[in-house]
């Protein structure tokens, strides 16, 4: 799923019409990387962090996003709403970032935050903005949408559910 994430960058950014098309050649692209690396998820979390280095790395190399470099800005909310609202804030006004990969379980509270303020954010929703910010760019199915999609295709391939063992008895 962290490959899913990176590979939306180059098209969030590239539609972004704030700070990276008006940087001067060579000029960094920023991204974010809002993180809920520490906290009762961090060892499946953190590894986000290493996978987006990873890719700033293998872009950089190959001269970058359109010539400009990209620089990765870690924040780790620790699992804590509040932190995460200041993260996200940081990272808009701060920061300058022109995208941020949501590598967040909080962020439902910063949502509505980066959409008023048109800043893309590719990666895992752990909320409905996946669905209702038009500036959330999940990798594929939502937690929400997963579930039910699954439900649907199984009840038009005729897949009926079986009684459990234990309300048969």
């Amino acid at each position: 799923m962290a490959l899913a994430l990176v590979a939306g960058v180059t098209l969030a950014t590239t539609a972004v019409s704030g700070p990276a098309s008006a940087a001067s050649p060579g000029a960094p692209i920023i991204i974010g990387d809002l993180c809920s690396c520490t906290g009762p998820e961090a060892s499946t979390i953190s590894q986000t962090t290493d996978v987006v280095h990873a890719w700033a790395s293998s872009v950089n190399a190959k001269g970058g996003l359109d010539g400009h470099p990209v620089q990765i800005v870690v924040k780790d909310d620790g699992y804590n709403p509040a932190t995460s609202q200041g993260d996200a804030q940081a990272l808009v006004q701060q920061d300058h970032v022109v995208a941020i990969f949501d590598n967040s379980d909080e962020d439902n509270v910063w949502a509505t935050y980066v959409e008023q303020q048109k800043v893309p954010v590719i990666g895992a929703t752990e909320s409905n903005a996946g669905y209702e910010n038009p500036d959330f760019f999940p990798p594929g199915g939502t937690i929400n949408f997963d579930g039910g999609a699954g439900t649907l295709q199984a009840h038009a391939a005729g897949i009926r559910p079986r009684p459990s063992s234990i309300a048969s008895r």
